[in-house]
């Protein structure tokens, strides 16, 4: 009898755990809305994709090669991104934090040593 119940419960253990999925790929075209909404303060609509925005421009601006001014803002490093994506519309289909450390990149790279 033990061995039925054993075997049922790795059943249902393996039907849950074996339901996981990879999580999507977030675009560029996914976020541009939330990030433009992000520096217009008049629109608090979306607030959790704003934040979602901000939280990964500031994840890949700490690292990723990346060189942000220590004076830059938060909200300037948004508006580098977005005038990249602007400027790159054919691109918006690419993983957006990709997007993100080609935007921070080109607009603060970290100087190679001499």
């Amino acid at each position: 009898m033990h061995l039925k119940a054993l075997l049922a419960a790795a059943a249902i253990l393996s039907s849950i755990c074996g339901r996981a999925e990879a999580a999507p790929t977030i675009t560029g075209n996914d976020m541009l809305p939330a990030c433009e909404h992000l520096i217009d303060d008049e629109n608090e609509s979306g607030l959790f994709k704003q934040g979602e925005c901000i939280g990964l421009v500031i994840g890949v601006g700490v690292g990723a090669g990346v060189c942000v001014p220590p004076d830059a803002t938060d909200g300037q490093a948004v508006r580098v991104m977005l005038d990249y994506m602007h400027k790159n519309p054919s691109r918006l289909n690419l993983q957006f934090t990709a997007l993100v450390q080609a935007s921070l990149l080109g607009a603060w790279p970290c100087s190679s040593p001499k």
